[in-house]
Parts: structure tokens; sequence; C-alpha cells
């Protein structure tokens, strides 16, 4: 969780320096599924305010949080009519529905873990906007949606499939609208049903063709890549996503989203307006079903499914705002959700159950100081032209853990960015190079068995002692009686 914050550090002490360094380690990234483009509004922030780790989260707050949390409010509005009677509470209702979209625990979740992915859900709110907003009766529309969803694929790939249950979820609903509308004359029905798919079609084409024009590397990543091998080791079966949907969300969060839905639509099902939240079921269970099929969530992941929920939660808090008997349930509801979030991250203690989300306590080791060691020594006898290898994954150790030890200082040696998924990284054969190996006795691994097996062989082989040129230089012993062995590369 700190990789980004690490790419903001080393791109702004860059642009201080050398803008042409820059432009190049941004450029380089654009071929990666985790490019620098999410973190690069940061920037001008960080220039002025420097990169310490509050900075770097509360930029990601205020820069996308509040435009999230505001877009979506609005957007809630425009389809007021689906809950409101007596419009004169709606204005006073906007701060309550900014609150629960902003500090929901699963908003915030992904921020102080340091993850600027919140920037796709300001990208998702203005798409759900322009569907509210216009009914996507021109194609205009459309164009504007191939926009928003250029934009969103290429801030993150995984969004590939959020965007797919969009475009299907306009088609089916829409398609339902001109069945029932036309379903008396079939030769009607059909030209209709053509011209919405050759507005998807085209929404689609435009959407590629600005891939092809400013990421062509990344649209040949996109579209030949298979991240359903690649990723394999990442994923479980149905039931594995259930249950990390629930230990994500709590099922409290969850029934409030879908009694949401629930309501909503039994309140309206006779008018236009629910057809938006037909297409946001639509959407989010095909984003869903397509997701699972590649690998399993991370607490960024269910950025694609947080819009239904909150929505859902919204729907409460509108229609109980609606009456002045039952106001009250709509601020309870909004307030439950910084209590929430504060119970998540351990600012006020609420026993374990499934009702909330998984706590997400900071990591507290009481082996800092040997990893410290560790790394005074690396910094003493490594020498500029050699560079470090970890062979290890875990929570325990990895190459992560040495790297960010000091940060926003960085290691005063060079280390390298390990391969850890098999099928994802491939076999590092730089490794050979490196002059330190850094093993870990027991080995360390945190993918199924057979999913990192370069780890596991050539940690093996070297605790085994059957590299010859070798020569252990020391060792450590961190959390849970784990050994650090640091080997130096013979010349011979």
């Amino acid at each position: 969780t700190s990789a980004y914050w690490t790419d903001s550090i080393n791109v702004v002490e860059a642009l201080k320096t050398d803008r042409h360094l820059a432009l190049e380690m941004f450029s380089n990234s654009m071929v990666s599924d985790y490019n620098q483009l999410p973190i690069v509004p940061l920037f001008p922030i960080l220039l002025i305010f420097g990169t310490s780790r509050m900075t770097f989260l509360l930029s990601i707050l205020n820069l996308y949080g509040i435009p999230f949390a505001a877009i979506a409010a609005i957007m809630t509005s425009v389809i007021k009519n689906t809950f409101f009677k007596k419009k004169k509470f709606s204005v006073l209702l906007y701060p309550l529905l900014f609150s629960a979209f902003l500090l929901s625990p699963q908003t915030l979740i992904p921020i102080l873990n340091g993850r600027p992915d919140i920037i796709c859900l300001v990208v998702i709110s203005s798409i759900l906007l322009l569907v509210t907003k216009t009914r996507m009766q021109f194609i205009s529309n459309y164009f504007t949606l191939a926009l928003l969803t250029f934009v969103l694929i290429t801030l993150r790939r995984y969004y590939c499939f959020l965007a797919i249950g969009i475009y299907f979820g306009i088609f089916v609903i829409e398609f339902v609208k001109n069945y029932k509308n036309f379903k008396t004359s079939k030769q009607l029905l059909f030209r209709k049903t053509i011209k919405l798919a050759g507005k998807l079609i085209v929404s689609g084409l435009v959407m590629i063709a600005l891939m092809g024009i400013f990421t062509p590397k990344l649209l040949y990543r996109y579209i030949f890549g298979n991240y359903g091998d690649a990723y394999s080791a990442y994923q479980v079966s149905l039931s594995g996503h259930m249950e990390s949907l629930v230990d994500y969300f709590g099922i409290a969060i969850l029934a409030a989203g879908i009694l949401g839905l629930l309501l909503a639509i039994i309140k309206r099902r006779k008018t236009n307006e629910v057809s938006f939240l037909y297409f946001l079921i639509t959407a989010t269970i095909c984003c869903f079903l397509l997701f699972i099929r590649v690998q399993k969530f991370g607490d960024q992941h269910f950025y694609m499914l947080l819009p239904c929920f909150l929505i859902g939660i919204a729907s409460i808090i509108a229609l109980a705002f609606n009456n002045k008997k039952t106001a009250i349930v709509s601020v309870l509801l909004a307030a439950s959700m910084p209590i929430l979030t504060a119970a998540t991250f351990g600012f006020i203690k609420l026993d374990d159950n499934l009702l909330l989300p998984n706590h997400f306590y900071p990591v507290q080791r009481s082996d800092k100081d040997t990893i410290s060691k560790l790394d005074l020594e690396l910094e003493d006898i490594v020498e500029d032209d050699e560079f470090v290898y970890v062979l290890s994954s875990s929570d325990y150790f990895s190459c992560a853990i040495l790297q960010n030890n000091k940060l926003p200082t960085t290691p005063g040696y060079n280390i390298v960015n390990a391969h850890q998924a098999d099928k994802r990284d491939g076999f590092p054969e730089f490794f050979f190079d490196a002059k330190y190996i850094i093993v870990t006795d027991p080995i360390q691994t945190h993918l199924a068995e057979g999913s990192q097996d370069v780890i596991s062989y050539l940690s093996q082989t070297i605790i085994d002692n059957e590299a010859e040129n070798l020569t252990l230089v020391n060792k450590y012993e961190i959390d849970d009686g784990v050994k650090l062995k640091l080997y130096r590369k013979d010349n011979s």
C-alpha cells in the first residue's frame, strides 16, 4: 500500500531536479497495469506541502474523495422524483447524502491504505450522473460516455469490467423500456434495438480509438494480455468472493444498501425514474461476475461495487427524510457512517462481528529495530554499482518492507522490486546479477501453493547451501521467529 506514495516521492523529487526524468518516469509507467496517472493531480500539492504520508493521504481525500461525494449527492438529487414528494426537504438533505458517501468505511479504507484509486469513483459518479440526467436520449450522450469510460479504464485496468457492465446495463434497461413501449410493433421494436446497439457500438469504438491514439501500448496489453492466467494465483471460489464481500462491507452496510434499493424500486416501480436503479444493479452484477473470473477482490477493487450499495443507503436516507416523522432515521443513518469508520480503524472499540466491516487497525511490529539494523548494514556494505534482491513475499518480510523502512526517505543503496507471482511477473533474470540476496527461514510466501515457486525453489536452494558462490554475511530474527539471512555473492 506504499507503492503510490513511493512513486509520488520519486516523481516529485525528479520534478525538483530533472523534469525530463520525471516525464520519462511517468511515460514508462503508462504501459503498466498500475500507471502513475492517478497520482499526477497530487503533484502540485506535494511540491508545495511536502511528501509526508499525511500530506499524501489528505491530498487523495480532498482532491478525489470530496468531488466523488459531491457528484454522488448531486446525482442522487437528480433522481429525487424517485424519492420525494416534498421537495423543500431536498436542500437540507444534501449534507446527509454527502457525508454518507464520503465518510463510509469502504470509501476511506483504500484512501487510508495509501491508494489513490478513488479517483475512479469521481469518474464513475460522473457516468451515473450522465445516465440519470440525460437518460442517454441523444447520440452526444454516448460520445460523452466514451470519453468517461476511456478515462476510467486508462486510470485502472480492472475498471474495464465495470465499463462492460455499464454498457450492458444501458442496453438491457433501454431494451426493456423499448419492449414495453413498442411490443405491439415488432418492426419498430427491431429498429429501436438496432439503433440502440449502434449507439453503444459507436461509443465503444470511440473509446477504443481514444486508447489507440493516447495509450496504444496499454490498449495492446488490455486486448492481448491473458489476465486470467497471469492472476490465477489470486483466484478463489465463489464462496470465497462472497466471504470477502461480507468481511469488507459488513452485513449491516450490505443489508442497508440492498434494502434501500428494494424500497426505492417498490415505491416507484411504475415510473421511468426507477430504471436507473435497475441499470445500476445490472451493471454492478455484471461487473462482479466478470471480475471474479480473473482475480479476487482487494480493498481498492471494491470501489467498483461501492456506488451500488451507497446509493441504496442514500435511498433510505432520502426516503426517511421525505417524512417529518422518519426524518431522524436519515440523520441517524448518515451519522452511523463515521461511527462505523471509527470502529473499523480502531478509534473506538466495538466487538468483532459480521455486522461490521473487518477491522483495519494500524500494523504493529516489534521487530522494527531489527529491520532498521539490516537496513543500516546494507547501506554500509552495498556499493553504488551493486544491488540487493529479496527472496521473500509475505507480511513478515518482503522487498517493500525493506524499501519503505525509512519512507519518505528512500534507501541509501539499490534494492530492486522482486518478482512475486510467477505467472504474472515471470522469472527475474536480473536475480543472477544481484550482489546481495536476502532469504527467509522458514520461506515466506503469501499466495496459493505453486504460485510462487521461484521464491520457494531459489530460497530452499540457498538455505540448503547448494549455491556454492554465496557467503552468509549475517542473520537477523524478526517477529514470530522468522530469520532473515543476508548472503553475498562471490565473484568466483
